[in-house]
């Protein structure tokens, strides 16, 4: 028996992970980085590690999380941002749909500033 579960956009069947991909770059005075795929505890797991790597010793940075291609959030992914927002100035940027909906019913957008698109997230650190 094949099992298929539906969540929003997300199709997860058993045996087949989604392919999860974290990125790093410096655009303008910010670090940049994008996940595709879903938000979960790997990926939020990942997202910290890549930002404990950059800034080193304490530094702290202005930070945008690019998640246009993010196809699901689980919770643990939600809680690495906000921990991520503790630390540093972050911006969200391209969350839609189901994406920001999950942020939003998680009252998340109370703590982290979320941004319609890349260019906007980077224009408001000022």
């Amino acid at each position: 028996m094949n099992l298929t579960l539906s969540i929003g956009q997300h199709s997860m069947a058993p045996n087949m992970p989604e392919l999860r991909q974290v990125s790093g770059e410096h655009c303008e005075s910010s670090f940049v980085l994008r996940v595709i795929g879903p938000l979960d505890h790997a990926a939020a797991r990942e997202l910290v590690e890549k930002i404990q790597a950059e800034f080193s010793g304490g530094r702290r940075g202005r930070i945008v999380i690019e998640l246009s291609q993010v196809t699901f959030v689980r919770s643990s992914g939600i809680g690495g941002v906000v921990q991520i927002s503790f630390d540093h100035g972050l911006r969200v940027a391209g969350a839609a749909g189901d994406v920001k909906k999950t942020f939003e019913l998680a009252e998340a957008d109370r703590i982290v500033r979320f941004e319609v698109d890349l260019e906007t997230a980077l224009s408001s650190f000022g």
